[in-house]
């Protein structure tokens, strides 16, 4: 499961930048939404490492993973 998460992430890496460039211009900052992950992850893991005390560790991983491929999904907005 992790696996197919991980491709998806990765994807976005390399379809992200021809994306932005098409729909914003030349000038798209598309680093700086890359750099949002690690940011995000240094933030909020401290914020949500309580949540391991109320739920499985499979039922965190399931959701993590949910919200890992669909962050893909903006993308599709006009």
């Amino acid at each position: 499961m992790a696996i197919g998460i991980r491709i998806v992430y990765r994807s976005l890496d390399a379809t992200l930048p021809k994306y932005m460039e098409r729909t914003i211009g030349e000038g798209a900052y598309y680093g700086v939404i890359l750099m949002l992950n690690p940011l995000s992850i240094l933030i909020f893991t401290p914020l949500f490492t309580p949540l391991v005390y109320y739920f499985s560790t499979y039922t965190l991983i399931v959701i993590g993973g949910f919200i890992s491929s669909m962050s893909c999904m903006i993308m599709l907005l006009p």
